[in-house]
């Protein structure tokens, strides 16, 4: 990939790896751009975070009423390694 300046204000990237092409970008675009992804991936992780709380507190209230975890038998694991052909 090749960058190069066309102006004061512009940037000139060629790619050229299948067919050679060249896209301009002002640099005014990429500072929109980059704060658009910005915003996007933090509002993508207020989700997950909040998700992420949900899960927690269904974990907690679990535990609270003594709900345990399944403990999987080695028997059981080596049964279904034994049927996996890698």
């Amino acid at each position: 990939m090749e960058i190069i300046k066309k102006d004061d204000n512009t940037i000139i990237v060629k790619d050229t790896k299948i067919i050679e092409s060249s896209t301009t970008y002002s640099l005014n675009y990429l500072l929109e751009q980059r704060d658009t992804i910005q915003s996007q991936k933090d509002k993508d992780n207020e989700l997950r975070d909040a998700e992420l709380d949900k899960v927690n507190s269904l974990i907690a209230e679990a535990k609270k009423l003594g709900v345990t975890e399944t403990q999987v038998a080695v028997d059981a694991i080596e049964a279904i390694s034994a049927d996996i052909k890698i």
